[in-house]
């Protein structure tokens, strides 16, 4: 083969890893500490969000802390409310 080819295959296969080895998604219930207030911790890693899903009792406070684990990809954070679906 040629070096090129053997290079783009190389490349592509490369990027398997992270697909072939995505978790199945956590839900997480929050609870309501003493001081009235739900919290959640949420890491973003590499191709991944843990836990991925949040679930929370409408009216009561949130407090969210996001980490971001050491990597390139970038991630964004989407809240919906239960209008937006």
């Amino acid at each position: 083969m040629r070096p090129l080819k053997l290079l783009i295959i190389f490349s592509l296969l490369s990027l398997l890893p992270p697909i072939c080895l995505a978790q199945e998604g956590k839900v997480f219930e929050a609870t309501v500490d003493e001081d009235g207030v739900q919290r959640v911790e949420v890491v973003a890693g590499s191709y991944y969000f843990d836990p991925d899903h949040i679930v929370v009792t409408r009216g009561i406070p949130v407090e969210l802390k996001v980490r971001k684990e050491p990597g390139i990809v970038p991630h964004n954070l989407v809240i919906n409310g239960k209008e937006d679906g």
